[in-house]
């Protein structure tokens, strides 16, 4: 009962030194947030006499900031909490980007797909992870798939119709040929791991 006691206190001291921790982090990040912002901003207003090209640093600074802080703040599901603010934010982000931006708009034909496929390839990955649990090398195979030869390609898609060209390049090939062997060599060495513990 004694060991069971200070092995408890013990959990919680613990726990406590690393909310404190994160919890100093977090105020020395929103810190180093703010500083850049108002560098940026008072450099680019000496020179310009306006805000133009402080905006770029401005919204990424804050939207670094907002994707980071609940990994900070929170007690658990760090990640997690991070990855749905990212899937909130990023839009608006890019939204803002693209308008501040002198070029072609990008924002509808390149940068809503190609981050649609990869919020999508996100979550189902984080899916496939808790239904694989430990199986490290299933995983492996999985994520080098789902990223390395469907996401690329259809990023490759998008980026070819927002360009106008249509160029399969020897770079995307290598690329693809690549992830697919990954794949294959990760789903055996999975295959023939978890085999061997299953017989064993």
């Amino acid at each position: 009962m004694d060991d069971f006691n200070i092995s408890h206190q013990t959990q919680g001291r613990n726990i406590e030194i690393k909310d404190k921790f994160f919890k100093i982090v977090f105020q020395i990040f929103t810190v180093l947030c703010i500083t850049g912002i108002a560098a940026s901003v008072i450099c680019d207003f000496s020179l310009n006499k306006a805000i133009t090209w402080s905006l770029y640093p401005l919204i990424s600074i804050i939207f670094l900031w907002i994707i980071c802080t609940p990994a900070l703040i929170l007690k658990s599901h760090k990640i997690l909490s991070s990855i749905i603010a990212i899937t909130i934010v990023v839009f608006p982000y890019l939204y803002i980007l693209d308008k501040i931006t002198d070029i072609n708009s990008w924002f509808k034909p390149l940068a809503v797909p190609i981050t649609i496929t990869s919020l999508i390839a996100i979550w189902v990955s984080i899916i496939v992870f808790y239904i694989l649990k430990k199986k490290f090398w299933y995983f492996c195979s999985f994520i080098t798939f789902i990223f390395g030869i469907i996401v690329n390609g259809i990023v490759q898609y998008y980026v070819n119709q927002y360009t106008g060209t249509n160029i399969l390049t020897l770079s995307l090939l290598i690329n693809v040929s690549a992830c697919l062997l990954l794949t294959v060599l990760f789903a055996f060495l999975g295959n023939r791991k978890y085999n061997k513990i299953e017989e064993g």
